[in-house]
């Protein structure tokens, strides 16, 4: 004999709002609640069909899907309260009209789905990554969270003045945040004076003097002087803190292959780079960086809000 008991608008429309369809489950439309749970996931592909496919901004495509999640949810929301009240007093209750049930089809389709889609748009599309060292100083700071650009269309693109993300060839681990100053085939050139590219010298513009805190390897936080400049980078100026003097290590000509990068951080008396690591093939490019998301300071433990959205140029 089966057991009877009524459904609940209330609580049909409630289990909607975690994952769409399972209100539905809850009255036993098992079809209506599998169309849900897919409309309310395409929210994801819609995101990545705005983003990767069409070019969108990263705002406009996150709208998009939080637009479809957002319909999903009202619509699954009416649909199974109205579906609570046609089944009536006499619904009969069927194997999977159980909390734990619902809890499962939850962890394993809204939760287990949205984690996939996450880390496939964390690998292949948008990123957000650490800056761990004062390379990119003056322009991007240590605890700075930085949006990495992943799209095999950006990267094809990246050309002279961006600032991209590639791992350490060396220890294979360490994401150096570096701009691209040179693209083979060519000789570049390093020295106090600045840099010669292809046997022309950048052009610079001396500003006043800046200074910066940093990590020493003591775990002691000092003072450093920035001699601070603006160099001449595909077609933008770049502010950089410039190499104290002429008895500076990091000098050199060194010669770019066909199609490899020539990196090197804003900070260039500090800065982890090509000048260590040579050149790198385009292919070893992880993102190109376009935005703070926002900004922790590790000296005072606390977040730098002015630093929240800057643009990356």
């Amino acid at each position: 004999m089966s057991v009877t008991k009524r459904r609940s608008a209330v609580l049909a429309v409630l289990l909607s709002i975690p994952l769409p369809g399972l209100g539905q489950l809850y009255c036993g439309r098992l079809l209506a609640a599998t169309l849900f749970a897919l409309v309310y996931l395409s929210g994801w592909a819609a995101f990545g069909l705005a983003f990767a496919g069409l070019g969108w901004t990263l705002g406009a495509a996150g709208w998009l899907a939080f637009a479809v999640f957002g319909l999903a949810i009202v619509a699954a929301g009416l649909h199974a309260a109205l579906a609570a009240r046609r089944a009536g007093e006499a619904y009969a209750l069927a194997p999977y009209n159980l909390w734990y049930f619902y809890l499962l089809v939850w962890l394993v389709v809204g939760l287990g789905s949205s984690a996939g889609a996450l880390s496939w748009i964390r690998a292949a599309l948008v990123s957000t990554e650490v800056v761990v060292d004062d390379g990119m100083v003056p322009g991007l700071l240590p605890g700075d969270r930085i949006r990495l650009d992943r799209r095999t269309g950006t990267l094809a693109a990246v050309g002279v003045g961006d600032v991209v993300g590639a791992l350490d060839p060396v220890d294979g681990r360490t994401l150096r945040l570096l701009r691209v100053v040179a693209v083979g085939p060519g000789e570049v050139e390093m020295d106090a004076e600045g840099l010669k590219v292809g046997g022309e010298r950048l052009a610079r513009r001396v500003l006043p003097g800046s200074e910066y805190r940093r990590l020493g390897a003591d775990g002691q936080w000092t003072t450093e002087p920035c001699r601070l400049v603006e160099e001449q980078l595909g077609g933008r100026w770049v502010r950089l803190c410039a190499q104290p003097g002429a008895g500076t290590r990091r000098s050199g000509r060194w010669d770019v292959p066909a199609g490899a990068l020539w990196l090197l951080g804003d900070n260039r008396a500090r800065a982890v780079d090509s000048a260590g690591f040579g050149p790198l093939p385009r292919g070893a490019l992880l993102g190109a960086a376009f935005e703070v998301r926002y900004s922790f300071d590790p000296e005072r433990r606390s977040l730098r809000p002015e630093r929240k959205g800057l643009p990356i140029r």
